[in-house]
């Protein structure tokens, strides 16, 4: 794809804020998880209203809008202020 680009540098994205309360279910859908016996339903999260600090707990899905993370069993996802994941899988080293 080709495209016009603004000149100038790039701005940094706004930081967000704080996560605050339950993290944001938009339900449940059946996942192939071979640790968890085959099809499984997962709950499943809307990263885009997931704030600065929220930690998901694996096993579950996290949709964007461009893009859905699976975190298998033993697997987190924490939010950055940047809106950034970064997943851990427990026991791995660091």
């Amino acid at each position: 794809a080709t495209g016009a680009r603004a000149r100038g540098g790039a701005e940094a994205p706004e930081a967000l804020p704080a996560h605050a309360g339950s993290l944001p279910r938009k339900g449940e859908r059946p996942v192939y998880v071979r640790e968890l016996g085959g099809l499984t339903p997962l709950p499943v999260y809307d990263g885009g209203r997931l704030g600065s600090g929220a930690r998901v707990e694996g096993a579950a899905v996290i949709e964007e809008e461009t893009t859905t993370i699976l975190l298998l069993p033993g697997m987190s996802a924490r939010v950055n202020e940047r809106g950034n994941y970064s997943v851990t899988l427990e026991g791995a080293p660091a």
